[in-house]
């Protein structure tokens, strides 16, 4: 067993036979001020052929010697992160810290899990997002375009987020939810089903938020919040193809010249009136 710099090459741990890959002593590379190691592969594994070279990693404790997973590119693991089963790091993406990434975790680009992030099942990271501190992310979520997950954050599900947008603290999300544009979810904050942000909106507890689905037409979802001191509304109507982002008010003149008969006018007046009731 070779050491550098306080940690172990464990080069010497399995048996060459037995192992997917090995480190190629001779190309390394110095980064963050620890000694990484191209990666080469012994075997086929999923979509990587005997004899593929891979990104880098500090020491085998980093990716496992069993299982697909694998460090794609220009990609590093190191420190005391660990990464098994189908995980994939591709392009420049990192895990490190005490992460862990199992299931069939992909990270893309530049994204990053680090600290004590616990990342598995099908999650999917894009365009330099992030995962980190203690948070725990499973399911199908995605995040997009510098978004981030940290602090003790849950995250699971179908759970998407674009745009910059931040789950953090100690706040859950769940279901098919979605985030854009600059969305802050944080504080004590409980939100599942499909409810959908838009713009600006934070949401520090449940009584930022509202959900109604289903409620005056089939297949229509609308989510409430507050944006500074206006009510906003994210309306999304699956059998029209509608997906809009405005204030109430706005919203109730648009439906009323949306060809909406005069009951169902009644119906939204009457929903308008409750919303308008429960941010007061």
């Amino acid at each position: 067993v070779t050491k550098v710099k306080g940690d172990i090459f464990m080069d010497n741990l399995t048996s060459k036979e037995n192992k997917k890959y090995e480190m190629i002593k001779e190309d390394s590379i110095i980064y963050k001020g620890r000694k990484l190691y191209r990666i080469k592969a012994l075997k086929d594994l999923y979509n990587v052929k005997k004899g593929q070279l891979g990104g880098y990693i500090e020491n085998e404790r980093n990716l496992s010697i069993y299982d697909d997973c694998w460090v794609f590119e220009d990609a590093k693991a190191y420190e005391h992160t660990y990464i098994t089963d189908g995980v994939r790091l591709l392009n420049k993406s990192e895990a490190y810290g005490n992460s862990k990434l199992s299931g069939d975790v992909t990270l893309w680009d530049s994204s990053k899990v680090y600290g004590d992030a616990n990342v598995s099942e099908d999650v999917t990271l894009w365009d330099n997002s992030k995962i980190y501190g203690d948070a725990v992310v499973y399911g199908s979520a995605s995040l997009w375009d510098n978004s981030k997950i940290y602090g003790e954050a849950r995250v699971s599900g179908i759970v998407e987020l674009e745009d910059r947008s931040e789950v953090y603290g100690d706040a859950v999300l769940y279901n098919a939810v979605k985030c854009n544009d600059d969305v802050k979810i944080t504080g004590d904050a409980k939100i599942g089903g499909n409810a959908t942000f838009d713009g600006d909106a934070v949401i520090s507890s449940n009584n930022d938020w509202m959900h109604i689905e289903n409620a005056i037409l089939e297949n229509q979802r609308m989510t409430f919040y507050k944006i500074d001191k206006d009510i906003y509304c994210t309306y999304i109507d699956d059998d029209e193809y509608e997906y809009i982002h405005l204030t109430l008010d706005s919203l109730m003149d648009y439906l009323k010249n949306h060809n909406v008969d005069g009951d169902m006018i009644k119906q939204y007046e009457s929903c308008y009136n409750y919303v308008k009731s429960r941010f007061a």
